[in-house]
């Protein structure tokens, strides 16, 4: 069995959202209102033909050190619920319990060890609306706060060793008699 190691940063936890509120059943059904319309970091408009959907943005981090390898952060991860239509509230309503049942019930947001966060926390919920970016829609900016072990050792890149096959420590005793060859050795590194 191979294990892949995953560096959890703000990015990966976004990406996990994103994949959970998309995560199609057998029927192919996705679980919540907003099907396919989920993506990160959207701040173009969405047209009325794309709503309701689901933005995920990561707004806040901060960081403490908690060890040599590794550091604790928490970031301030927003999911944005967009509807328009003849009743974006009942909408929005719908989406929102949808999906904090779906994050409310993931083993890998919170508490699990080796989980992608040591915590998921709601924060808040705010109904926003901005006509710059909302043609006769409403959001609602779900506020999550998430908390997260980084990992800061370095990434191990085999690719930057690729000539460094082996050492060469050739070296002579100057004390020995000139009869004798000087020893030869080669330390072999194993690659990859």
């Amino acid at each position: 069995m191979t294990l892949t190691r995953i560096r959890v940063t703000k990015a990966a936890i976004k990406a996990y959202i994103r994949d959970l509120l998309l995560a199609t059943d057998q029927d192919g059904t996705y679980p919540t209102l907003a099907g396919a319309n989920v993506m990160m970091d959207r701040f173009s408009p969405l047209a009325t033909e794309e709503l309701p959907a689901i933005v995920v943005f990561a707004v806040e981090e901060t960081n403490e050190k908690f060890d040599d390898s590794r550091d604790r952060r928490q970031a301030k991860i927003q999911i944005e619920v967009q509807a328009g239509g003849e009743d974006p509230m009942a909408q929005i309503d719908v989406i929102e319990a949808q999906a904090m049942e779906i994050l409310n019930g993931d083993p890998y947001l919170g508490g699990v060890e080796d989980g992608m966060a040591e915590s998921c926390r709601y924060g808040r919920g705010q109904l926003a609306y901005d006509e710059r970016r909302h043609v006769n829609a409403l959001a609602w900016v779900i506020e999550l706060d998430m908390v997260y072990m980084f990992d800061t050792t370095p990434e191990y890149r085999p690719d930057r060793v690729t000539d460094f096959q082996g050492v060469d420590a050739t070296y002579a005793d100057v004390r020995t008699a000139p009869a004798i060859e000087p020893t030869g050795s080669v330390i072999d590194i194993p690659q990859p």
